[in-house]
Parts: structure tokens; sequence; C-alpha cells
């Protein structure tokens, strides 16, 4: 699934079981092919913990760790895998293929599809420098910080602000609003 924000409402299990999921029609297509399908929240979306939003490293453990699951539910190990997905969802698919072989090599990935990938977080942020995408690009900070403590993050105090809103999933340029599902405000 592509970035819908840090707080757990925006995780993908929530947003299927309240009907609020936009990617949903992806997924239909693939099970109506007759394929199993499973997607991951990522980690610390949904979970736990904050999400490590835009590290393509966890997306793609969380990603490998879906279909391994999915494998074991179904009782059929070596089934052949394929992931897919758009922005965060290319980039976990992305980093999939390039850590099977040695995170995960009881998952037979056979095709990959990713599309939408942000590789250059540099030039996505100068893209996106006080416009409507600004979210995703303090999001991508919070995931990173949260991922690799060690970096610094010096915010001043609007900064600060800025990030605790993105992260609460409350700042109103953030694809998950906090209205209710349902909601037309």
């Amino acid at each position: 699934m592509g970035t819908q924000g840090l707080a757990d409402r925006c995780a993908p299990s929530y947003r299927m079981r309240v009907g609020t999921e936009v990617e949903i029609a992806f997924l239909v297509q693939a099970m109506l092919k007759g394929w199993a399908v499973v997607v991951t929240d990522y980690e610390g979306l949904g979970t736990p913990g904050t999400h490590t939003c835009a590290v393509g490293r966890s997306e793609g453990r969380a990603l490998l760790d879906a279909a391994r699951a999915a494998q074991t539910l179904l009782g059929r190990p070596n089934t052949p895998v394929g992931a897919f997905g758009y922005s965060q969802g290319g980039q976990a698919a992305a980093f999939a293929a390039e850590l099977q072989p040695s995170y995960a090599p009881d998952v037979r990935l056979v095709r990959v599809a990713e599309g939408g990938v942000p590789a250059d977080m540099n030039e996505v942020a100068e893209f996106n420098d006080g416009g409507l995408g600004s979210g995703l690009v303090v999001g991508a900070a919070v995931g990173y910080a949260t991922a690799y403590p060690e970096l610094p993050l010096p915010l001043n105090a609007r900064g600060q602000e800025v990030t605790r809103q993105v992260a609460d999933g409350a700042w109103r340029r953030w694809r998950c609003s906090r209205r209710s599902p349902g909601s037309t405000a």
C-alpha cells in the first residue's frame, strides 16, 4: 500500500476494516484472478511504536514477513510470491526483491512490480517544499529518525510541532485525516 499517514488509524488493516482504504480496487483485481493477497501495515503502523515511513529496508522486510505469514497460514510453503505496489508500496516491493536472498531465502519471490518509488529523498523534499506533499517529507523524516535514532533531526519549536502533528496523523495536509470514516466534513 502507498503512504497513507503515520497514525495507527492510517494502517491499511484499519482502513480496510472501516471501508476507507483507497487501494482496495487493486487488491480485488488480484483476488478476482484467484491470487491469495496479503497486505502489511509496515513496522510501527497499527502496531506499537512509531511508523518507519519511507525506510525501504523496514518496508521490504515487512512485505517479506507478510508473505511468509500467508504461506504458513495457507500451509503452502514455497508457493510463488509476487509483490506489487506504488509509492511506499513500490519501495517495499523493490526492497523486498533486494533483501529476499539474504533475509527471506524461504520466500520464493518470482515477480516484482514497483512504481512511484521515492528513490531520491532530497529531490522529493525539494519538490514538496511548502506544498501539499510536504507532510510526506516530514513523515519520512519521522520514519528515518525512528529507524535510525542516531541520525540527527535538529528541529526548532515549529518543526517539533509539525512533526508531532504529522506523527499523530492530524496535520491537514496529510492524507489520513482526523475525520471519522464516512464523515463529509
